[in-house]
């Protein structure tokens, strides 16, 4: 039964300072996204500078939780961008707003927008910039993760990296 249909934009979507997080169903795919799709998607939000449409998002929220039934690919990728996005303005000294998009603590606990236990490691080293132990076995998603997130550099557009950057990230 669907209970809404609504609009959002990304930073409504993952204000994790208002509560929100995702849980991804055991039932739901890896994280398979190659760089192409990675692209795709970019050369889609590129092209259309006054709002992107991204998607269906389902989510049906199950024993107080919010479980993405569709769109995880979409939203864990809006993840790794936003945190590529947070650590390049951070090395420009711009303000670090970004932050409560991908991840919180409160009361000593850590929550990330997707808050999947297989990906926490993971999530936890891309947000710090801090390297993965090379000792670790990756599954599928959490390669797929860390691959994808060090694709973003490559594909994204050295003009927009300057000084347009700021503008971007609030766009």
């Amino acid at each position: 039964m669907i209970k809404s249909v609504n609009n959002y934009p990304v930073s409504q979507l993952f204000d994790i300072e208002a509560g929100v997080v995702y849980a991804i169903p055991r039932y739901q795919r890896e994280y398979t996204w190659g760089k192409n799709q990675w692209e795709n998607l970019f050369d889609d939000v590129l092209e259309n500078d006054s709002g992107y449409f991204l998607g269906s998002i389902i989510i049906s929220s199950k024993s107080g939780k919010d479980h993405i039934i569709d769109g995880q690919q979409r939203l864990t990728t809006l993840s790794l961008l936003i945190m590529w996005l947070l650590h390049r303005l951070k090395d420009q000294g711009e303000d670090d707003s970004l932050a409560q998009l991908v991840y919180s603590k409160k009361h000593g606990k850590v929550s990330f927008n997707l808050d999947v236990e297989q990906r926490r490691a993971v999530m936890d080293s891309i947000y710090n910039d801090t390297p993965i132990d090379d000792d670790d076995e990756l599954d599928e998603s959490c390669q797929n993760m860390l691959d994808r997130y060090r694709d973003i550099g490559d594909l994204f557009p050295d003009e927009l990296q300057e000084k347009a950057l700021p503008y971007f990230a609030d766009w």
